[in-house]
């Protein structure tokens, strides 16, 4: 049984490392059309520090950017990589998947301990919030991962 959860584990924590490639890379700047209003972006620019904001309007010279209060248009000859953000949920996802399906195998494993020992020992509570607090551990750390990855959608060659 031990040999088994080990293994789901490994499985589990490598899942990131297997998810495909989500960057659909582009040096045209025409490939920018496909953003929405509102969507949020981030701008590496040439000689400047990255500009992050919601996406406003796209023009053959220049791309704007809503930051907090004020509108920035980056020229097009400054524009190095403009990259669509996530919306950071994916943490929180894998933190709750992990945490029931720990629960869940930490209630088995409590019962089939508490079975094996003829009643001596009922760690079934214990088990349940030890193994769940693992996987939530597991879960947030697979969607925190997954989370940080942004699609590039033009970058300058």
């Amino acid at each position: 049984m031990r040999k088994r959860c080990v293994i789901l584990l490994l499985a589990l924590s490598s899942w990131a490392g297997m998810a495909p490639a989500r960057d659909n890379v582009s040096s045209s700047w025409e490939s920018l059309n496909a953003l929405s209003a509102g969507a949020r972006i981030e701008i590496m620019r040439r000689g400047a520090d990255a500009v992050s904001g919601k996406f406003t309007v796209l023009t053959a010279d220049s791309i704007g950017v809503q930051m907090k209060a004020r509108q920035i248009a980056v020229p097009r000859a400054d524009v190095l990589r403009v990259r669509l953000r996530g919306k950071g949920r994916g943490k929180w996802i894998g933190l709750a998947i992990g945490a029931g399906a720990g629960a869940g195998t930490g209630a088995g494993l409590g019962t089939r301990l508490a079975n094996e020992s003829a009643g001596d020992i009922n760690i079934r509570a214990a088990s349940t919030v030890g193994v769940a607090a693992a996987g939530a551990l597991i879960g947030l750390a697979i969607g925190a991962t997954l989370d940080g990855r942004n699609s590039t959608l033009y970058n300058l060659k």
